[in-house]
């Protein structure tokens, strides 16, 4: 639901995922708040799935703004994960919503972690990856924003850095587009 507007029309328009590696630089949670930040200060919701790193940068930074954020686990909602969020995680259910597709009961397993990459694309209405190794779990989450026609943006980072390889690899490869602030991402989401 739109806070601003009471409608769940307009608060299915306006949710981005801000999505990128959990082992990030500086320059990715330097990169992923600045967005987030910007994004919210707009009135668009963040989503993403709670783990450390971008997802952590971009719901505090929608937190700090004062907008809702919204976290979809790869668990089920008896308990926050990952355990090291669960002060980030509490916040984000105060003002925003915590969603998973698992039952209470169910643990977090690897298979889950691709999984949940399946609803964050789907409940988006576009994807920026602000940081991402080669072997990241972020190119699940692109491959499915892709499949389901939303708009996909990505930040590069320097030509040398391990930790943008997958950012490059999806401008390169027209899998997203080149974005560097909140305002690019605003330009791609209303193409």
């Amino acid at each position: 639901m739109d806070p601003r507007t009471g409608t769940a029309e307009h608060a299915d328009r306006t949710r981005v995922a801000v999505v990128g590696a959990r082992a990030c630089t500086s320059y990715g949670q330097k990169v992923a708040t600045s967005i987030a930040s910007g994004l919210a200060a707009q009135g668009w919701t963040i989503l993403r799935g709670g783990a450390f790193g971008i997802d952590a940068a971009a719901h505090q930074a929608a937190l700090d703004a004062g907008w809702p954020t919204v976290a979809v686990l790869p668990a089920g909602l008896h308990r926050l994960f990952p355990h090291g969020n669960a002060h980030l995680l509490a916040s984000v259910e105060e003002t925003g919503l915590l969603v998973s597709e698992y039952p209470p009961g169910v643990e977090p397993s690897r298979p889950h972690f691709l999984e949940r990459n399946r609803i964050v694309a789907a409940l988006a209405a576009g994807i920026v990856v602000c940081e991402a190794g080669l072997r990241s779990g972020t190119a699940n989450t692109v491959r499915w924003g892709n499949e389901l026609h939303r708009a996909v943006a990505a930040v590069p980072g320097a030509i040398d850095s391990a930790a943008s390889r997958s950012c490059h690899n999806f401008i390169r490869t027209g899998r997203a587009q080149l974005v560097v602030d909140a305002h690019d991402v605003l330009s791609v989401l209303a193409r």
